[in-house]
């Protein structure tokens, strides 16, 4: 019998999964591991000693566990947190950490000098997407001004994907969504391409990866790599994308109208649609599959806000998952609007919709009358609030969302996901398989070596609940939306003196 391995590299931890062709799981794996702020808002990870050293022990208990041997692995997929940027020499290897994703913050510099030379309106037409701090371009330019031995030693700039298909093939490639979506203002969307006038003036021409869909072959393990990670030379491995778009994968979010909220330390939107859309709010990108198309959202914070809360806030009480079940029980107790609280979740600044680095988390209301309960009920609504933001944006410039299929930790609660459900007024369906993106590999891995296709794999994933929004409340949650949103506008420049 044929198997399929999936891996996914998050931000704290990797997982993996080994499918069978039914696309049942019979063996997973789990490995922790931290980000380093080296500076604030400067994120890194080492892609050696923390990505390949996990990637070859998962693979080694995946393999026991499953008391299978690397032969009867038929293709695996990667996935990753991204877009990530690593700058690769003529060794194959990294020669400095990765910068990481929008979190963070380094490249303000770097986005206002393109701003200040290709315009909004020239981006979103060309490129589909404006300058953030999710963007990979100025992080690269950012090397070239501050690190110019490592930006000229550089043979290729990766992504987190690329760099491991490229360390277990040999072949530099990047799907096209984290292209898009994430490599910007280097793509091209209108014409499906790197853009060489942009480019070559960031100074990355003909050091950019290959160009290629999620789901195609990207090469086959190598007979180095098969030695020192386990695998069987041979073994087709296909492109991979982004961590959010598989974890979409693994809930059938590859249908028009459908669209998955992913809740974990942030929360991540992918919304898809049988048209390109592009709005400056939001990211957009061609999606994994040839003629589908993703409009994309993405909190600076959300699961992170309720770890801190626990840690600062609540540290009266034991830091565990048992215990924010209790907080969120009290707080349900709470009427919904928390007694005239208000939170704005910007505690990391904030990506979409308002895009700025300068934002901040607020609190504001407070009365005496206000207890920690209030609070941490304001905290989940406020994060509500900023899905709903996103949500708003996705259907404003066309986007349709018929049903939202959740996956990730926050789902975990029982709290949590009734209330955001309600907030955004969209059904939310849970599947019975939520292990996360790993498992999107691994069926992205059967459908590219030919054993399933699309339709085959919807069929595997089947809804295990459906939550419903309670109509009363979310008529009182839009009206109170608009609060959300002046408050925004009202403190808007207090953060942007204060930085």
């Amino acid at each position: 019998m044929p198997y399929f391995l999936g891996i996914d590299i998050g931000t704290s931890q990797t997982k993996g999964v080994i499918v069978s062709i039914d696309g049942r799981i019979v063996s997973s794996a789990v490995s922790d591991h931290s980000v380093e702020e080296v500076r604030p808002g400067y994120f890194e990870q080492d892609p050696e000693a923390v990505w390949m050293n996990e990637i070859r022990n998962i693979i080694s208990e995946l393999k026991g566990k499953a008391g299978i041997s690397e032969t009867d692995i038929a293709s695996a997929a990667i996935s990753a947190m991204g877009p990530c940027v690593i700058p690769v020499g003529r060794n194959g290897r990294a020669l400095r950490d990765a910068i990481l994703y929008g979190i963070d913050v380094r490249a303000q510099e770097e986005i206002e000098t393109l701003n200040g030379e290709f315009s909004e309106d020239y981006l979103i037409e060309h490129c589909g997407n404006t300058l953030t701090t999710q963007a990979a371009g100025p992080k690269i330019l950012w090397i070239r001004n501050n690190e110019p031995e490592v930006f000229e030693s550089a043979e290729c700039f990766m992504t987190s994907t690329s760099y491991v298909v490229y360390r277990l093939t040999g072949n530099a490639v990047i799907d096209y969504y984290t292209a898009c979506a994430g490599y910007t203002p280097l793509f091209d969307y209108s014409h499906m391409c790197w853009d060489e006038r942009i480019s070559e003036r960031i100074g990355c021409k003909d050091r950019l990866p290959k160009l290629m869909w999620s789901s195609e072959i990207a090469g086959a393990v190598t007979e180095s790599a098969a030695r020192e990670f386990g695998l069987a030379a041979g073994t087709p491995v296909i492109t991979g994308t982004c961590d959010a778009a598989a974890e979409a994968v693994s809930v059938g979010v590859f249908a028009p109208g459908r669209t998955m909220l992913m809740l974990g330390s942030t929360a991540f939107m992918i919304s898809l649609s049988d048209k390109p859309d592009s709005d400056k709010r939001l990211w957009s990108a061609p999606f994994l599959f040839p003629g589908m198309y993703a409009l994309i959202g993405g909190m600076g914070a959300s699961g992170s806000i309720t770890k801190w809360f626990l840690r600062e806030i609540r540290s009266d009480m034991e830091q565990s998952m048992k215990s924010l079940d209790r907080i969120e029980e009290e707080a349900a107790m709470i009427e919904p609007g928390a007694d005239g609280l208000l939170f704005l979740p910007y505690f990391c600044g904030e990506r979409t919709p308002i895009n700025d680095p300068a934002a901040r988390g607020v609190f504001w209301g407070l009365t005496l009358h206000h207890t920690k309960d209030h609070l941490y009920r304001a905290v989940m609504e406020g994060i509500g609030f900023g899905i709903l933001d996103n949500f708003t944006a996705m259907e404003e410039c066309g986007g349709r969302i018929d049903e939202v299929r959740v996956v990730g930790g926050g789902t975990k609660s029982r709290i949590f996901p009734r209330l955001l459900c309600t907030i955004s007024g969209k059904p939310f369906l849970e599947s019975e398989t939520m292990i996360g993106a790993s498992y999107g590999d691994a069926l992205m891995a059967m459908a590219a070596s030919g054993f399933c296709n699309l339709k085959e794999i919807d069929s595997m994933i089947k809804p295990s609940k459906t939550i419903v929004p309670e109509s009363e409340t979310h008529a009182f949650y839009k009206s109170l939306f608009l609060k959300y949103k002046e408050l925004w506008k009202t403190t808007k420049a207090i953060c942007h003196f204060s930085s």
